[in-house]
């Protein structure tokens, strides 16, 4: 319970799902017992009044009716105690109290924001660590399941959009750090190497491309099966080519008449480059000038 020293008409309470559990009023942590946890969580996942009968059902599924509501009864007492209390009563349902801020509805909305137009005014910073955890992702809750991928999918599509608007504006340094916080969500997430990709060459780093290439194609290889995208493809030959690097479509093709190297063969699996060990990332000489043997180089340079 909250000591009484911290009582008072404008006290703050938040509920932070992101990445673990905690209820804090004015600044202090009140600990809870998980079952009141639980009833927090899910009433702010539904964002409004839900009914006794269904919480109830809903958390304590395996026992009889009456015990369960007998359950909910209790954590509500629980709740109540706590001052202000979280929770408020709606005739037959309950709900958040309205002066109760929810991290995981913030990053919510950051992230449609950032997605629907950029990030505006706030800073690459405050987006970062708004979005760098995932929702509750210690538990397992049948009813929570899809309301974590949700987010989680929200999370991954804001922090693409967000490396290549802080590219485009030349902030390479968080462009970077957005790349590698969606990898670290999904490793087999090809947009995100994507992603990552672009944010090197946007900084002119062609060999950190040309490695998360390689590294994105031996784990598509080795866990799926599979071999890079067209797409994944065509941005690994803009970080083979010479001149400038053009990344105005995203990672199509290059511009008409650019010359550009061919990627490695399909065949070049176990390696970044030609003798060297899966995973080692591939030097810059070697990487730019790809496996042209002596004839290739005779006629490029005559």
């Amino acid at each position: 319970m909250v000591s009484e020293s911290v009582r008072g008409p404008k006290q703050l309470t938040e509920l932070r799902c992101l990445p673990t559990f905690e209820l804090r009023v004015a600044g202090q942590a009140v600990p809870l017992a998980h079952r009141s946890q639980r009833v927090l969580v899910l009433l702010a996942v539904r964002g409004g009044p839900v009914d006794r009968a269904e919480l109830a059902g809903t958390l304590w599924p395996d026992v009889s009716a009456s015990r369960a509501y007998s359950s909910l009864r209790s954590t509500l007492w629980g709740l109540a105690r706590i001052g202000p209390s979280p929770v408020t009563a709606v005739g037959t349902s309950v709900q958040l109290s309205r002066d109760v801020r929810v991290d995981v509805e913030t990053a919510r909305r950051l992230a449609m924001r950032i997605i629907d137009r950029g990030p505006g005014k706030i800073s690459a910073s405050t987006a970062l660590a708004t979005l760098r955890h995932d929702f509750l992702p210690s538990w397992s809750e049948e009813w929570l399941t899809a309301e974590q991928h949700h987010y989680r999918q929200l999370r991954l599509h804001a922090l693409e959009v967000l490396s290549r608007y802080l590219s485009e504006r030349g902030d390479h340094a968080h462009a970077v750090e957005a790349g590698l916080l969606a990898l670290a969500v999904e490793p087999l997430r090809e947009s995100a190497h994507r992603t990552l990709m672009l944010a090197h060459l946007a900084e002119g780093n062609r060999a950190e491309a040309i490695w998360q290439y390689h590294r994105c194609r031996d784990l598509l290889e080795t866990e799926l099966g599979l071999a890079p995208s067209p797409e994944m493809q065509a941005l690994l030959q803009k970080a083979l080519q010479h001149g400038p690097v053009d990344l105005t479509d995203g990672g199509g093709g290059g511009p008409a008449g650019t010359k550009q190297r061919p990627a490695r063969s399909p065949d070049d699996r176990a390696t970044g480059r030609a003798g060297a060990p899966s995973g080692e990332r591939p030097r810059a000489d070697d990487a730019v000038s790809g496996d042209d043997g002596p004839e290739q180089a005779a006629a490029a340079g005559g």
